[in-house]
């Protein structure tokens, strides 16, 4: 996750903590509960590792993997134009907050959240740390299709810091 220079970290971690019930892990890679016993991943997380993953984390919890279904068409060496893949647990997590699916096909200028454990870092320098901690950025999307959204990192001086802080109000 690459984060403003400008905004201190802290705004980042307490904006990851907002949404630890939506959150849960695979072996390190980051996953988004979508039902009480299904996780939203990323195919290239999960695909040829399917005998070694046991466990999915959510807050510090584990819940036994039942099932990896990896999107049919993801290929771990070509396109990752379907990089993604769903992950039963074989019980339930009943202290989540599953993500609600956004229907609507109106992304274009919309604000969305990232969150996730992993390398991090500024847009000076690149990622160039990693200490496990949940950080949480926004952002606002600028396309939109079938397969993708694109965002633009900008410039501090580009960006409206009145904006900013509505996402962190609501």
């Amino acid at each position: 996750m690459i984060i403003r220079h400008d905004i201190a970290d802290q705004e980042y971690l307490d904006l990851g903590e907002k949404y630890s019930a939506s959150m849960a892990y695979i072996d390190g890679c980051a996953g988004t509960l979508i039902q009480p016993d299904w996780i939203l991943t990323a195919a290239h997380c999960v695909v040829g590792r399917q005998q070694s993953l046991f466990y999915a984390t959510h807050k510090e919890s584990q819940y036994r993997i039942d099932k990896i279904v990896p999107h049919p068409d993801f290929n771990l060496g070509e396109n990752p134009q379907h990089d993604i893949a769903l992950i039963q647990l074989k019980n339930k997590i009943h202290n989540g907050a599953p993500a609600k699916l956004y229907a609507s096909k109106d992304e274009t200028g919309k604000q969305v959240i990232f969150v996730g454990k992993g390398k991090f870092g500024n847009g000076i320098d690149g990622p160039t740390k990693h200490d496990g901690r949940q950080r949480g950025a926004n952002n606002t999307v600028i396309g939109a299709s079938e397969q993708w959204l694109e965002f633009v990192f900008r410039q501090p001086r580009e960006c409206n810091s009145t904006r900013r802080n509505q996402w962190w109000r609501g």
